[in-house]
């Protein structure tokens, strides 16, 4: 980034991890604690989320050489998010990386999805209503812009399915964190532009 920012939109880290922190709490205090979905056992789901959020880093990477429009308007978003965030540290963004995808996926799957489809039901509609409520709910934490509201709601789809149907919780919060730590990294190497 070659503009200087000031001082009063840097974000503290201790800030971001409070929040994080926070956010794993709520999460974990509405979804009941630690249930039978965290099957330690079932090692294939570690290295589910882990191929997964490799996969859906390298299909983003491919989508925004294919699409430089898309590149355009997300580097604009990139940027501020840069602009906030971007005098971290690696360690200090992996950090932020793992704890957002601890606390992301306890709040938005294992709590609202859950929620969701206690009223919904466990028929096809029930399960896709309750994905997409969590997905809004995401998203909408994640909404800088239009463009980047759609990108995490796609991504909240995908890590709902995974959720559903494969009952691990685990894997999801392996995915979300892996593909955070590697993104965040990532784009700090490029000054938070694609």
């Amino acid at each position: 980034m070659n503009v200087k920012v000031p001082q009063s939109k840097l974000i503290s880290f201790g800030l971001v991890i409070k929040s994080q922190l926070v956010l794993a709490l709520l999460g974990f205090v509405l979804a009941g604690g630690i249930r039978g979905n965290w099957q330690i056992t079932d090692l294939h789901f570690a290295l589910y989320g882990a191929l997964l959020a490799a996969g859906s880093f390298a299909l983003l990477y491919v989508a925004y050489n294919v699409f430089p429009r898309m590149v355009q308007s997300l580097n604009t978003d990139l940027e501020t998010y840069g602009s906030m965030i971007g005098h971290f540290s690696y360690p200090q963004l992996a950090l932020i990386g793992v704890l957002a995808g601890l606390s992301e996926e306890w709040l938005f799957r294992a709590f609202l999805q859950d929620f969701v489809l206690g009223f919904s039901g466990n028929s096809p509609l029930g399960s896709a209503s309750a994905i997409i409520v969590a997905s809004l709910g995401f998203a909408a934490l994640h909404g800088l812009s239009r463009r980047y509201f759609l990108f995490t709601f796609a991504m909240g789809l995908a890590l709902g399915y995974a959720y559903q149907y494969s009952g691990s919780l685990l894997m999801v919060i392996l995915w979300h964190s892996l593909y955070d730590v590697i993104a965040l990294c990532w784009l700090k190497r490029k000054r938070w532009r694609l």
